[in-house]
């Protein structure tokens, strides 16, 4: 805690003899100024040219750990940019297992829950933008669990039960 204070105040010690024109303002003018000049000096020669003087060894020290901490932020910020992979979609899953299992057990009840949640995985899929994933496990879902249904009504039309 003590040192993150000693952080702040260095880099407060650092940009408190801004010129006027860079120091902060209020209202709508700070809005307009943070949207469009939002540029950080993390060079120490642009900074003493800036301030007109050279940087005393506590600013050249906050200047430094500030950079550190910068780049530390791009890294992590890279790391966490990696493309995520889809998730396969849990209904998809539900859908394909219940729909293959309808073919051999309970076909209407089983047949039902499999088509159901096989449209609305393809649904989901479809809404998700790339996220989602398991297409192929939700016709599969869908199939079986029709071929269920169908085949359980067949079998009580013929009086095979």
């Amino acid at each position: 805690m003590k040192s993150l204070l000693l952080r702040a105040g260095l880099c407060c010690l650092l940009f408190a003899q801004l010129p006027a024109h860079a120091a902060p303002t209020t209202g709508r003018a700070a809005v307009e100024a943070s949207a469009t000049a939002t540029t950080l000096i993390t060079d120490a020669a642009t900074l003493e040219a800036e301030l007109g003087r050279k940087l005393k060894w506590r600013e050249r020290m906050a200047l430094k750990a500030l950079n550190k901490r910068l780049k530390k932020a791009e890294r992590k910020a890279a790391q966490t940019d990696v493309v995520m992979r889809p998730v396969t979609s849990s209904a998809a899953i539900v859908g394909m297992i219940s729909g293959i299992v309808s073919i051999f057990f309970a076909g209407i009840l089983l047949g039902a829950v499999g088509v159901i949640f096989s449209l609305i995985a393809l649904s989901n899929i479809r809404k998700s933008g790339g996220t989602l994933k398991g297409n192929g496990l939700a016709i599969t879902g869908l199939i079986c669990g029709l071929v269920g249904i169908v085949g359980a009504f067949l079998i009580i039309s013929m009086g095979l039960v």
